[in-house]
């Protein structure tokens, strides 16, 4: 029996697929050779890319984008938990992408905001 390699195919909906010799027609994205450093990419139509990467066979992760913006980043990766996120993100239309992208933008802010006032708290004291 010969090696069987992972991927992600797109049919209906994102899912993995085993494959021995050459990756389906219909895949998006293929699980990384642990051995080697490569990012694999790959952007649906409402501009959500996903990257996958492994740097020889230590780090390993994906995380979602959205305009060069991470909306969602993980260390290590399961083929399975890639496609589930796909099959979440796809059906988000451009503008409320934009919008969470606001959302994030704005709580990265409150956060900022709330070290930087028990930083500043401290140096009173």
């Amino acid at each position: 029996m010969e090696k069987q390699y992972k991927c992600i195919i797109k049919n209906e909906k994102f899912e993995v697929e085993y494959f021995e010799h050459s990756a389906p027609a219909n895949c998006v994205l293929t699980e990384p050779n642990p051995t080697k450093s490569k990012i694999y990419k790959y952007e649906m139509s409402n501009g959500i890319e996903t990257r996958l990467w492994t740097i020889g066979g230590k780090n390993m992760g994906f995380a979602i984008y959205f305009e060069d913006n991470i909306l969602e980043e993980f260390e290590g990766y399961n083929m399975k938990t890639i496609a589930e996120y796909l099959n979440d993100v796809s059906d988000f239309s451009k503008k409320e992408l934009q919008q969470l992208l606001i959302e994030l933008d704005d709580e990265e802010k409150t956060k900022i905001e709330i070290e930087l006032k028990g930083l500043l708290s401290k140096l009173e004291e």
